[in-house]
């Protein structure tokens, strides 16, 4: 609906994960690098956990698409399921015909597709959605599936996504042999308030728009209250608040169109609801209050007067008229002159003072709508988000590069930006941070040495704001060629190896906001 108004080519905060709407910041993009190191290491199993709505389903689309062409993946999307049905499911899954088979000969035929399928380099990862939901006895059943394996690697590599209630289950006495056999454990964190306008922006502009932020200050705070930085909640508010602002004509998402969005959604009202004090609770408060204040006229009442020597002489004693509450505060015509300012010892304490921050409140100086207050205003990693503001570590990168480095960065450039480059692919090898430019030459050294019949190019990413290098190697016409280069170097010790295309890499570099990292032009001859 709001579309055209905001120059959109598709919905930018849609339920349906999306891989071309992923979001590689708040620790996203090192926990799917981390996935696929992890696997590319073919042993044990994985856990991954994170609050509802927090992105695991998007995590999960995303490792199934970047997996090596030498994995097949098994996805088990319904985990309500009994324990003796899931050797069928990963069976039928693999396209082993299973009917009328009983559940050990189901099994038989599984381990011999998996020793058939190691032999050829192929690797069976299972991926489990919703892990939190299955039976103790289906994860008991997961476990076993497990011990499928060879004198040196396991046959089955098993990836499962859950809520925290994973662990609870996991941490039960009996399920403790479950519990060992997770070798990596990953949490998908909920979104930072600093981190909420960066990703707002990014999809916006993965949905076509091309115009400055559109959310104000106040309207990126209220909307990370209201939220807890879970990504779902902010999709839903975010998609609120556009249709509000199509609404009233406006492309400026402020408080009004926020609080629109806020009142129109059944988890922010709860939660409104929640923090709302319970008519007995709000009684007692009340009752409680009103003996406090009683107890203290009377204590004050019976107080005897102060010392002469502490009074204040009635000739120096203020005048009603300054006298006046800090929120009406006296001019400065009418403030008492230095010449008749009581005596040292006689002076009005400092609590009587009136505070330099009471003495001009905000309210009266500049409207709400003008200057926002200091509590409300947002970080500067919030002002501008990353997709518009280069990060430090980008922007500055280091200068000396050394001369391999420079060569390799200047063939990747050329070989990514050639248009007839557009459907072909190449193994990258690793991701190394772009500072440690002396050790890049090294390593680049030493794989010239070990692979003198392939290229070695490099491109710019980043990951947790730090700026970094990718190593590719080699240029292939398709996925098989590289996937096959892939196997051959993983059999030779560089794990994490994997076929990347030039349009992968190509998102790469605009999702993370890497270009500055390029050098000098590439050369003419360069790839």
């Amino acid at each position: 609906m709001y579309f055209s108004h905001f120059g959109l080519s598709q919905a930018p905060f849609g339920m349906t994960p999306n891989p071309a709407f992923f979001y590689a910041g708040a620790k996203r993009g090192d926990i799917l690098h981390a996935l696929l190191y992890a696997i590319s290491q073919g042993d044990g199993m994985i856990k991954v956990t994170g609050e509802v709505g927090s992105g695991k389903t998007m995590l999960c689309r995303m490792l199934e698409a970047q997996m090596p062409a030498n994995v097949d993946v098994v996805y088990l999307a319904n985990p309500a399921i009994a324990r003796e049905q899931v050797v069928y499911m990963i069976a039928s899954e693999l396209g082993i015909k299973c009917e009328d088979m009983r559940a050990d000969q189901v099994l038989r035929l599984l381990q011999q597709e998996l020793i058939a399928r190691h032999a050829k380099g192929r690797q069976t990862v299972l991926l489990i959605e919703e892990a939190q939901a299955m039976s103790h006895d289906t994860l008991e059943e997961i476990r076993l599936m497990s011990n499928l394996e060879t004198a040196h690697h396991k046959l089955l590599q098993i990836v499962m996504f859950g809520q925290p209630e994973l662990d609870a289950a996991l941490a039960l006495p009996h399920m403790r042999q479950l519990q060992e056999r997770i070798t990596h454990s990953f949490h998908v964190p909920p979104l930072a308030r600093s981190e909420i306008a960066d990703f707002l922006f990014f999809r916006m502009a993965q949905a076509g728009y091309r115009g400055p932020q559109l959310f104000s200050r106040f309207a990126l705070w209220r909307l990370g209250a209201v939220s807890q930085g879970i990504m779902r909640r902010i999709n839903i508010l975010a998609d609120k608040a556009l249709l509000a602002a199509f609404a009233d004509n406006t492309h400026r998402i402020g408080v009004k169109q926020m609080r629109a969005a806020i009142a129109d959604t059944d988890f922010a009202r709860q939660a409104r609801s929640k923090r709302k004090l319970p008519p007995a609770l709000l009684f007692a408060g009340v009752l409680g209050l009103g003996l406090a204040l009683g107890l203290a006229a009377s204590w004050g009442w019976r107080r005897p007067a102060p010392p002469a020597l502490v009074q204040t002489p009635p000739a120096v004693q203020t005048p009603a008229a300054v006298q006046t509450p800090a929120a009406v505060q006296t001019p400065a015509a009418v403030q008492t002159p230095a010449a008749v300012q009581t005596p040292a010892a006689v002076q009005t304490p400092a609590a009587v003072q009136t505070p330099v921050a009471v003495q001009t409140p905000a309210a009266a100086q500049t409207p709400a709508a003008v200057q926002t207050p200091a509590a409300v205003q947002t970080p500067a990693a919030v002002q501008t988000p990353a997709a518009v503001q280069t990060p430090a570590a980008v922007q500055t990168p280091a200068a000396d590069l050394a001369p391999e480095v420079a060569q390799a960065l200047a063939a990747g450039r050329a070989w990514l930006e050639r248009p007839e480059n557009a459907q072909r692919f190449t193994v990258q090898l690793s991701l190394v941070q772009a500072k440690r430019s002396a050790d890049l030459q090294v390593y680049l050294q030493r794989l010239a040495k070990k692979y003198p019949e392939h290229v070695l190019m490099l491109y710019p990413s980043q990951i947790g704001g730090i700026a970094r290098y990718g190593v590719l190697l080699g240029d292939f016409a398709s996925r098989a060629q590289a996937g096959q280069v892939v196997q051959s170097v993983n059999a030779a010790g560089a794990d994490g190896a994997q076929a990347r295309s030039v349009p992968g890499i190509q998102a790469e570099i605009t999702r993370t906001a890497s270009a500055a990292l390029w050098r000098a032009p590439p050369p003419s001859g360069a790839v």
